[in-house]
């Protein structure tokens, strides 16, 4: 087995147990600030994660991260983790998808102060 079958394979067993084990039904992104994310992580994980993303790539839409409903993040991640679309950030093994929501929230929280 090769790294990117390895990464492919064991990204889409870990997308899928953790989506698995979230309700995703009838949430929207109002109930907070980044669903999914703030289902396994503390807030100042994410502005970490965002924060050292940010440091080697753009975010060239924040406000299309800032407004996924709870359902959308979730099939982006699936889909971000069957297409071998992933990063290491901070020693979390994330989607792109998570990344750039991490660094959306650091921005929106840099934007309020």
């Amino acid at each position: 087995m090769n790294r990117r079958n390895f990464i492919r394979i064991g990204g889409s067993s870990v997308a899928a147990i953790s989506l698995s084990s979230f309700p995703i039904t009838g949430c929207n992104s109002k109930e907070n600030e980044y669903p999914l994310l703030e289902d396994f992580m503390p807030k100042e994980t994410i502005l970490l994660i965002g924060n050292e993303y940010l440091r080697k790539n753009p975010l060239p839409d924040q406000n299309y991260y800032s407004n996924l409903s709870k359902k959308e993040a979730a099939e982006m991640v699936r889909k971000d983790f069957e297409e071998g679309r992933v990063v290491i950030v901070s020693g979390w093994v994330l989607s792109v998808t998570e990344a750039k929501q991490c660094s959306a929230l650091l921005k929106t929280t840099q934007n309020v102060h």
